[in-house]
């Protein structure tokens, strides 16, 4: 990451096709914003990470229609199963 920017937010989509979107931010709150806005509005990502430039943090989400998950596990979810995720 170039100087300055510490916090990394790539976005995940499977439909049409797999594709990763990074970009980088100077605080994890604008970072986080970003994640959510993106997630809420763009049909075709459903997932993010968010992690800071020395590795300290690397945070997974899912979104599946209706919020935003956290996860916590090591697996790595397709759309089709972040969908089917719990909203409670």
């Amino acid at each position: 990451m170039p100087a300055g920017k510490s916090w990394e937010v790539c976005l995940l989509a499977d439909e049409p096709e797999p594709q990763v979107w990074c970009k980088e931010f100077r605080s994890r709150r604008r970072a986080r914003h970003f994640m959510k806005a993106v997630l809420k509005k763009n049909e075709n990502f459903y997932g993010a990470t968010l992690s800071n430039e020395n590795g300290s943090v690397f945070e997974v989400f899912y979104w599946n229609g209706k919020k935003i998950i956290p996860w916590k596990k090591t697996t790595v979810l397709s759309s089709r199963q972040a969908r089917l995720l719990p909203s409670d």
